[in-house]
Parts: structure tokens; C-alpha cells; sequence
């Protein structure tokens, strides 16, 4: 899994006294979620191939 630096709050770093680069700290938690996901674009069929197939996913119609 991958997860961005906006889940962290900024204690959850340390800076690298060479590079001055931050480092997330091994105990840290993603702990800072939006309230409302963004809207990913969904992969599949156009609407118009499934429509009026009424099959559920184990196979069997509805």
C-alpha cells in the first residue's frame, strides 16, 4: 500500500541531519483522512453494455 504525507501530521517526521530531508518516523500512524473521498474513475464496461443484465456477482440473475 501507498499513502501520501497528507495522511501524517508533521510530528510524525524526523529530518535526516545530512540531507535535511524528512523522514517518517517507523511508529508513525496516517491518522488525517478527508471526510469525502475523491471520486475515482471507474474501469469497466460503458453503462450501456451492462444495461438490462441483471446478474449478480456470484452469477445467478436478480
Amino acid at each position: 500500500s501507498v499513502i501520501c504525507s497528507d495522511h501524517f501530521e508533521e510530528n510524525s517526521y524526523s529530518t535526516c541531519r545530512f540531507t535535511k530531508h524528512r523522514l517518517l518516523k517507523q511508529e508513525a500512524v496516517p491518522i488525517i483522512f478527508s471526510k469525502t473521498p475523491k471520486q475515482t474513475p471507474k474501469v469497466g464496461l460503458p453503462s450501456s453494455a451492462t444495461d438490462g443484465n441483471n446478474m449478480q456477482p456470484d452469477g445467478t440473475k436478480q
